[in-house]
Protein backbone atom coordinates (compact mmCIF):
# COMPACT_ATOMS: atom_id res chain seq x y z
CA UNK A 1 0.00 0.00 0.00
CA UNK A 2 1.60 3.01 -0.90
CA UNK A 3 -0.52 5.79 1.36
CA UNK A 4 -0.68 9.84 0.29
CA UNK A 5 2.08 11.79 2.60
CA UNK A 6 0.57 14.08 5.38
CA UNK A 7 2.78 16.65 7.66
CA UNK A 8 0.58 15.33 10.52
CA UNK A 9 1.12 12.36 12.77
CA UNK A 10 -0.86 10.56 15.40
CA UNK A 11 0.02 8.95 18.63
CA UNK A 12 0.22 4.70 18.13
CA UNK A 13 -3.21 3.36 19.03
CA UNK A 14 -2.98 -0.09 20.57
CA UNK A 15 -6.17 -1.47 19.81
CA UNK A 16 -7.30 -0.08 17.11
CA UNK A 17 -8.46 -2.42 14.02
CA UNK A 18 -6.21 -1.67 10.71
CA UNK A 19 -7.58 -2.10 7.60
CA UNK A 20 -5.59 -1.94 4.41
CA UNK A 21 -6.75 -1.15 0.57
CA UNK A 22 -4.52 -1.63 -2.22
CA UNK A 23 -5.62 -0.06 -5.78
CA UNK A 24 -4.56 -2.28 -8.49
CA UNK A 25 -5.39 -3.87 -10.81
CA UNK A 26 -8.60 -4.37 -9.08
CA UNK A 27 -9.19 -2.62 -5.48
CA UNK A 28 -8.67 -5.47 -1.93
CA UNK A 29 -9.48 -4.91 1.12
CA UNK A 30 -7.92 -6.33 4.00
CA UNK A 31 -8.79 -6.88 7.30
CA UNK A 32 -6.22 -8.78 9.65
CA UNK A 33 -4.09 -9.83 6.88
CA UNK A 34 -6.97 -11.52 5.00
CA UNK A 35 -8.75 -10.18 2.29
CA UNK A 36 -12.73 -9.46 2.81
CA UNK A 37 -15.17 -8.23 0.94
CA UNK A 38 -16.94 -4.74 2.15
CA UNK A 39 -19.59 -6.80 3.49
CA UNK A 40 -17.35 -9.54 5.29
CA UNK A 41 -15.48 -5.83 6.86
CA UNK A 42 -19.05 -5.38 8.28
CA UNK A 43 -19.71 -8.59 9.97
CA UNK A 44 -16.10 -8.31 11.59
CA UNK A 45 -16.21 -4.57 12.68
CA UNK A 46 -19.94 -5.55 14.15
CA UNK A 47 -18.22 -7.97 16.37
CA UNK A 48 -19.57 -6.31 19.88
CA UNK A 49 -16.32 -7.89 21.85
CA UNK A 50 -14.13 -5.03 20.13
CA UNK A 51 -13.07 -3.02 22.92
CA UNK A 52 -11.26 0.24 21.10
CA UNK A 53 -14.39 1.49 18.10
CA UNK A 54 -11.36 3.21 16.19
CA UNK A 55 -10.64 1.96 12.68
CA UNK A 56 -6.55 3.03 11.30
CA UNK A 57 -7.85 3.47 7.12
CA UNK A 58 -4.47 2.42 5.10
CA UNK A 59 -5.68 3.29 1.41
CA UNK A 60 -3.29 3.04 -1.10
CA UNK A 61 -3.55 6.58 -2.93
CA UNK A 62 -4.27 5.55 -6.35
CA UNK A 63 -7.36 3.41 -4.17
CA UNK A 64 -10.97 4.63 -5.61
CA UNK A 65 -12.25 7.65 -3.58
CA UNK A 66 -16.18 6.02 -3.22
CA UNK A 67 -14.24 2.65 -2.05
CA UNK A 68 -12.63 4.66 0.99
CA UNK A 69 -16.04 6.57 1.71
CA UNK A 70 -18.03 2.87 1.86
CA UNK A 71 -15.75 1.67 4.05
CA UNK A 72 -15.37 4.70 6.49
CA UNK A 73 -19.48 4.77 6.13
CA UNK A 74 -20.08 1.17 7.22
CA UNK A 75 -17.20 1.73 10.36
CA UNK A 76 -19.08 4.91 11.14
CA UNK A 77 -22.62 2.96 11.14
CA UNK A 78 -21.12 0.44 13.37
CA UNK A 79 -19.98 3.60 16.46
CA UNK A 80 -16.09 3.64 15.35
CA UNK A 81 -14.28 6.89 14.68
CA UNK A 82 -11.81 6.67 12.09
CA UNK A 83 -8.61 7.43 11.38
CA UNK A 84 -7.15 8.18 7.59
CA UNK A 85 -3.47 6.50 7.18
CA UNK A 86 -0.67 8.46 5.97
CA UNK A 87 2.99 8.31 5.52
CA UNK A 88 5.03 10.98 6.69
CA UNK A 89 5.93 13.81 4.51
CA UNK A 90 9.01 13.96 2.78
CA UNK A 91 10.79 17.05 3.09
Amino acid sequence: VTLPSSSFTLGPRSNAQIVSVTAAPVPAIYHRDQRVTLDELRKRLADTDIKERAVILKADKATPYDLVVQITDEALKLGFSVILAGSSEQK
